[in-house]
């Protein structure tokens, strides 16, 4: 099982390095183990491999801001008047003058 594996991993790696497609045909010939030489020059001579991807984008930019607050509730209703205060007492009335005296009435004569 581990030359197995091993085996894998060697044509993967030489496949990969000399551009040379992994097929049915490639793992099971004889001829393919016993003519390529990995220390050739030959194979290191192929063309350049693939540019790396292009970096992530930026960040989104930041949510705009929230909305105005609701306007404020409705005052409450104004509270009860107070009760009028009482009026004062009244000032008593000045005396009376008192009555001229009486006159005398005349003499009569019996």
């Amino acid at each position: 099982m581990k030359k197995i594996i091993s085996k894998t991993l060697i044509l993967f790696a030489i496949s990969s390095a000399a551009n040379v497609p992994i097929s049915a045909e490639n793992w099971s010939s004889n001829s393919y183990w016993n003519d390529y030489d990995p220390w050739s020059y030959s194979h290191y001579s192929g063309n350049g491999g693939h540019g790396g991807h292009g970096g992530n984008g930026g960040n989104g930019g930041n949510g705009g801001n929230g909305g105005n607050g609701g306007n404020g509730g409705n005052g409450g209703n104004g509270g009860h008047g107070e009760d009028g205060q009482n009026g004062e007492d009244g000032q008593n009335g000045e005396d009376g003058q008192n009555g001229e005296d009486g006159r005398n009435a005349p003499l009569r004569l019996k």
